[in-house]
């Protein structure tokens, strides 16, 4: 065999069969990881609540700062579901005021990569490519963004209600919201990357 002939380990066709199989794996088991986290429901019975101190000598400070913190297990309970709403309403409102901001930058981006990279009246390729690429990548970083944040915002107080019970619990609700971003964010980075991959591919093969 000479220096200049080269071996592939697996044939283009099948490795691009192999990364959307891997793909379409990452993103089931990210969603069956969500189903796990999200059948974990609170129960009051299961929450473990400090009693409610003597007051019998307390301040007045004392007892308006007790009357801020739930006593008992449905109080507990509420408490947790009300403080998680506000952390949900927080992130989506961050997400809506940060993509607005990304959506302008990215507009403007990919009209300089129009103008710079892609060129179309100065190529015999008309479609912009480069600028294409670019949209869907960063739409498809964004929408991880926010699958991230919607499980990561479902899976903050449902860990704190486990450790309350068990720690190893608690630890893998947590492992597993953390998977569901891993890897719905992998498998969907691939699965798009390949599908941009083929269709350039297709679009700009020579003719016969």
């Amino acid at each position: 065999m000479s220096s200049t002939e080269t071996t592939e380990l697996i044939e283009s066709n099948y490795s691009h069969y192999i990364i959307i199989g891997c793909a379409i794996g990452g993103l089931v088991w990210g969603g069956v990881n969500a189903m796990f986290v999200n059948k974990v429901q609170l129960e009051a019975s299961n929450i473990k609540c400090k009693k409610l101190p003597d007051e019998s000598n307390a301040t007045a400070e004392e007892k308006a700062e007790n009357a801020l913190f739930p006593w008992s297990q449905e109080g507990c309970k509420d408490r947790m579901v009300l403080i998680n709403q506000y952390v949900k309403d927080g992130a989506i409102t961050f997400l809506k005021k940060e993509y607005t901001a990304l959506g302008i930058f990215c507009a403007l981006f990919a009209v300089i990569v129009l103008c710079a990279v892609d060129m179309p009246w100065n190529s015999p390729n008309a479609f912009p490519y480069t600028m294409f690429a670019f949209i869907i990548g960063a739409g498809t970083s964004m929408l991880c963004g926010y699958i991230g944040m919607v499980i990561a915002t479902v899976c903050n107080y449902k860990t704190t209600y486990l450790c309350n019970i068990d720690r190893f619990d608690g630890f893998k609700v947590a492992f597993q919201g953390g998977q569901v971003l891993g890897f719905c964010l992998v498998g969907l980075a691939l699965l798009i990357l390949e599908i941009l991959i083929l269709s350039y591919k297709a679009a700009l093969k020579p003719e016969n």
